[in-house]
């Protein structure tokens, strides 16, 4: 199991697998789940989770586990999926999935890559989960 593979980051990819599968419709990519095709490569990377609207607009979903916001791999997904357009050439709408705590860190940590904190930047964070970090541990 890879470091982004944790059990931590599993339950926030199924945590922001349900709010987007709510909100959004039918989820039609996720990574490392058997049910679901891997998500298309966004510039350098592959998100966690992938779905375009019928109207080209692409949906981008990507678990952090809060003290991993600033890592090289993750500032270069933050600017990418940040930045991305979908086919109708639209910004994409961009969700992170971070622990309670970790919202306003997870935005600076996206203007801190250069990427565009914007109207369809979002954070989702998640409550009750035992092995997360908070931000004072960082």
């Amino acid at each position: 199991m890879s470091v982004s593979e944790s059990p931590l980051h599993s339950d926030l990819v199924a945590s922001l697998l349900s709010h987007l599968a709510g909100i959004e419709g039918a989820v039609t990519h996720v990574a490392g789940r058997p049910e679901f095709p891997d998500p298309p490569r966004i510039g350098r990377h592959e998100p966690d989770i992938y779905l375009e609207t019928p109207d080209g607009t692409a949906i981008i979903g990507e678990a952090k586990t809060g003290d991993d916001l600033f890592d090289e791999r993750s500032q270069e997904q933050l600017f990418d999926f940040s930045t991305h357009r979908g086919t109708n050439g639209e910004r994409a709408t961009f969700w992170i999935c971070v622990p309670a705590g970790w919202r306003e860190q997870a935005l600076a940590a996206v203007t801190a890559a250069g990427g565009e904190v914007h109207y369809r930047v979002d954070v989702l964070t998640v409550d009750g989960l035992a092995s997360a970090p908070t931000p004072s541990d960082s």
